[in-house]
């Protein structure tokens, strides 16, 4: 809730938390289902942890795709502001993303410990899981979701 609130506040709009949110959300459920389907077990801790991770790298890497979108929007049609917001943030999203990921698989690989060698992989999936949602899911949903999160000034006449 208090991450919808401070997009809220950011953005001043309803329409990109509820975006941002979901996604995020989307990316922490897909990341927390691969325990399920490997049969690994996962404490209640390192659910929360991974969690919390996923959730600051996915919105740092979804704020700055957005930020840039709606500042290209200003001068440009949505088409090529995506194309512009993409270009100029992706580098970012990408760098961040794989040093997380990279860290987390590391861990896996090093740790003799089961459960910190369970939670690096989970960093790693999901670093990799916000960073392909965020490039790949966030621009059409900006795209589709534009008319209500880009408001048009009525000209005075």
């Amino acid at each position: 809730a208090m991450v919808f609130i401070i997009i809220m506040l950011s953005f001043r709009s309803l329409i990109i938390p509820a975006i941002l949110v979901i996604l995020i959300q989307g990316a922490v459920y897909v990341n927390m289902a691969i325990p399920v389907f490997t049969k690994e077990p996962l404490v209640f801790i390192g659910y929360i942890i991974i969690s919390c991770l996923q959730l600051g790298a996915t919105i740092d890497y979804a704020i700055l795709l957005t930020h840039r979108y709606k500042e290209n929007r200003k001068e440009h049609p949505k088409r090529k502001s995506l194309f512009y917001a993409l270009e100029e943030s992706v580098n970012s999203i990408l760098n961040s993303g794989l040093i997380l990921a990279s860290a987390g698989f590391v861990l896996a690989m090093v740790s003799s410990i089961p459960v910190v060698a369970s939670m690096g992989r989970l960093i790693g999936f999901g670093a990799t899981v916000s960073m392909l949602l965020v490039v790949l899911i966030l621009p059409q949903l900006l795209y589709l979701a534009d008319g209500l999160i880009i408001r048009k000034k009525a000209s005075k006449a």
